[in-house]
């Protein structure tokens, strides 16, 4: 990773600059997400830090270069979100489970360890509030991505996404 470059929780100061790399990164192929606003990816944002328990943090070299969130989850709630059973995988009822909602890394950036460093990151956090329990989704076609959590001891499951269906789940169990 270039030297430089600090990865620290999301703060009120980095927030709206967050928002805006969050919003060039899902315009990219292979999401082509263009909705996206920085007023709501703000509000999305925050809300995984304040609302649902979780934790942004983002990768800073002067500017804000990327980021990765991700909060805790229930089997139920995972089932409701992407429309799986997870029991398999997730056997424990009241296991508790970091939902890996974003990674994103500004395209300048891309292959410098960034997304490694970040993601490594988020499960030190979850680690250290009692969580060993992992899941995602990632784009079939987000080669980069798919090799990183592949090298960080995630396992495809094959399991497409309910909403959509180019997007399968991965897994990863600590303990």
């Amino acid at each position: 990773m270039q030297s430089g470059i600090i990865i620290e929780p999301i703060s009120d100061e980095t927030l709206r600059a967050t928002a805006r790399l969050y919003c060039d990164v899902w315009r990219e192929p292979p999401w082509l997400e263009t909705d996206w606003r920085v007023g709501e990816v703000a509000k999305m944002l925050d809300s995984i830090r304040e609302e649902r328990s979780g934790q942004v943090l983002v990768a800073v070299n002067g500017s804000v270069v990327g980021l990765s969130g991700g909060y805790p989850i229930s089997r139920e709630d995972l089932y409701e979100k992407s429309g799986i059973k997870f029991a398999n995988f997730f056997p424990q009822a009241t296991a508790r489970v970091l939902y890996i909602a974003e990674l994103a890394t500004a395209i300048d950036y891309r292959g410098q360890g960034v997304g490694r460093k970040l993601t490594e990151g988020l499960i030190g956090w979850a680690n250290g509030v009692g969580i060993t329990r992992y899941v995602l989704r990632t784009h079939v076609e987000a080669h980069a991505p798919r090799h990183l959590y592949a090298s960080l001891g995630f396992t495809e499951t094959k399991i497409a996404d309910a909403d959509y269906p180019e997007r399968t789940y991965w897994v990863r169990v600590d303990r």
